[in-house]
């Protein structure tokens, strides 16, 4: 298999179903991987394969949650929640049993949603959120602690 300009991995050898795997050391790779391979088989070798492009995710940081600010009391039963992450990234909050809110980080990195099940009034919450791209989930965030309004 080749990939980037120059670069391949050694050979591999197809098992009984059809399928081959090989290993590409990340530490020469960009973000933006495009890949390609050839066949060869008693000497023979087929044409390139279309290639395939793909991104790889190295270090896929937690995201930050911004809005409610930590320690933020009277906060709406259904609050918007706001933070910044990796564009393109699925972001899941949670109160640390549930989800409470899952959105998508747009293209200047910023996030936000607003939270569909109303949360209970004069209760704290403590959550957090980890994002996912591709299939590399982060870490989650520092956790952020708010008390919603009593009613």
């Amino acid at each position: 298999m080749y990939y980037g300009i120059g670069k391949s991995t050694s050979p591999v050898t197809v098992n009984e179903n059809g399928i081959w795997t090989t290993d590409i050391s990340s530490d020469l790779l960009g973000t933006d991987v495009k890949v390609a391979a050839i066949q060869t088989l008693n000497g023979m070798s087929s044409v390139t394969s279309d290639p395939v492009s793909f991104t790889l995710v190295k270090n896929l940081e937690a995201p930050v949650i911004t809005v409610p600010a930590n320690g933020a009391t009277n906060v709406e039963a259904s609050p918007t929640i706001a933070g910044t992450g990796r564009t393109s990234a699925v972001v899941n909050v949670s109160d640390g049993t549930n989800t409470i809110l899952s959105t998508t980080v747009n293209s200047d990195n910023t996030w936000s949603g607003v939270v569909s099940t109303p949360l209970s009034s004069g209760r704290s919450y403590t959550i957090t959120a980890s994002q996912t791209l591709g299939t590399t989930v982060s870490s989650s965030s520092s956790e952020v602690t708010f008390t919603t309004r009593s009613e």
